[in-house]
């Protein structure tokens, strides 16, 4: 069984469960988009439109599930307020500039991208 390089936490034991309720949403999006049910939950336009079903919710839900799973295994943040503070500061970085540029999602999503991975890497002239 494949694992991580530190504490042993095996991989596939950490994305199981994931995995199969992310492709449980995948076939019941695709089969309520076909079928044209309710657009408040399928809606077939590209990046979903904001439904209500769909995986993109999913990730806050399995952020939570991968941060505990891997702190109960010993590899978890050395700090929580700094893990905290990023997640914030991703959250209102993302907030303004999709406010001010008036974004579609997709540019949106790249101009996210960039400013998280330049906020990492500590490159404030990116920013």
């Amino acid at each position: 069984m494949e694992t991580t390089s530190t504490n042993r936490t095996p991989v596939v034991r950490l994305i199981l469960v994931p995995s199969v309720i992310t492709l449980l949403i995948t076939v019941l999006r695709i089969t309520g988009e076909l079928r044209h049910w309710s657009p408040t939950f399928f809606n077939s336009s590209p990046g979903g439109g904001g439904a209500l079903v769909g995986i993109t919710w999913l990730v806050l839900v399995f952020g939570v599930y991968f941060a505990l799973k891997l702190a109960s295994d010993g590899n978890g943040p050395t700090g929580v307020g700094r893990s905290i503070g990023m997640a914030v500061l991703g959250l209102v970085v993302n907030g303004i500039r999709w406010i001010h540029h008036g974004c579609s999602a997709s540019q949106h999503s790249r101009e996210a991208l960039h400013w998280v991975t330049a906020i990492c890497r500590g490159d404030s002239t990116a920013v």
